[in-house]
């Protein structure tokens, strides 16, 4: 018997964190699966073409299409993980948190872990990173959040827009019976008790021949933005933003940082 769980951020949340801490010689957690199964920018054209599949398909109907159309392989990749010995796989994916009810409806024993990050640790993530996003790209984050002039308003725009599909997909698996747990980044990273909850919660077996482990990863570089040694607070980062940016955060993520129960810096 295997069994599946997913864990789902928002993009720069912490989900390569989520991969390496939750993998084990009895359990294994993919790095966003489905961008493995379909690398951009093939993803970003199924998206595409499926949304206009499924134009008047039922909600339901249009979530397990996404799944079985889009992402045949998905569970089968999981089942490989078996002959390894691992009986607890999972994916950390900001992608498909959009598929979720899909995953449950195709496997209602799923279970699901919801990490949200303070914002302001997530806009800067976006923003510092904008080099390396390809022109095309941000041109279609600034059309379609209408900043053409401003791509840190358009970072911001994609934080909120992330956070409210993670929020649907949340609230409609809890109100449906699903298996869900939620945690904050910030706590899972800094609190092993956190960690261990979150453990036992999916049923990984030996927490404490991996809490030594466990309690290095939060000090070990995992991804340059990832670093918890290193890592910059958001009072920090902040205080390095221009008035400017600070005045646009506040108006497009300010209620969004307040519905998480993260305070804005003074």
């Amino acid at each position: 018997m295997i069994y599946l769980f997913a864990v789902a951020a928002p993009p720069r949340s912490g989900t390569m964190w989520f991969s390496r801490v939750l993998t084990t010689e009895h359990s294994f957690c993919y790095h966003e699966l489905v961008t493995h199964l379909h690398p951009y920018p093939t993803n970003l054209v199924l998206g595409q073409w499926f949304q206009e599949q499924v134009t008047d398909s039922s909600y339901e109907l249009a979530q397990r299409r996404a799944i079985l159309q889009c992402y045949p392989d998905y569970f089968a990749r999981h089942w490989e993980r078996a002959i390894y010995g691992q009986y607890i796989v999972g994916n950390s994916d900001s992608y498909l948190v959009r598929y979720l009810p899909g995953l449950w409806l195709l496997w209602p024993d799923m279970r699901f872990i919801f990490s949200t990050r303070n914002g302001i640790n997530c806009v800067q993530s976006h923003y510092v990173k904008q080099p390396e996003v390809p022109a095309i790209v941000r041109l279609l984050l600034q059309e379609r959040y209408d900043t053409a002039t401003d791509p840190f308003a358009a970072c911001c725009h994609r934080w909120v827009t992330a956070i409210r599909g993670h929020t649907k997909s949340k609230t409609w698996l809890v109100e449906h019976g699903a298996n869900c747990i939620e945690t904050k980044f910030e706590k899972v990273t800094s609190d092993l008790n956190e960690l261990h909850r979150l453990w036992d919660w999916l049923g990984i077996d030996k927490w404490d021949e991996h809490a030594e482990r466990n309690a290095r990863f939060m000090e070990t570089p995992i991804n340059p933005r990832m670093n918890i040694k290193k890592i910059v607070q958001p009072e920090e980062t902040w205080r390095a933003w221009s008035p400017e940016q600070r005045k646009t955060f506040r108006e497009i993520c300010g209620e969004t940082m307040a519905q998480l129960g993260y305070p804005l810096p003074h």
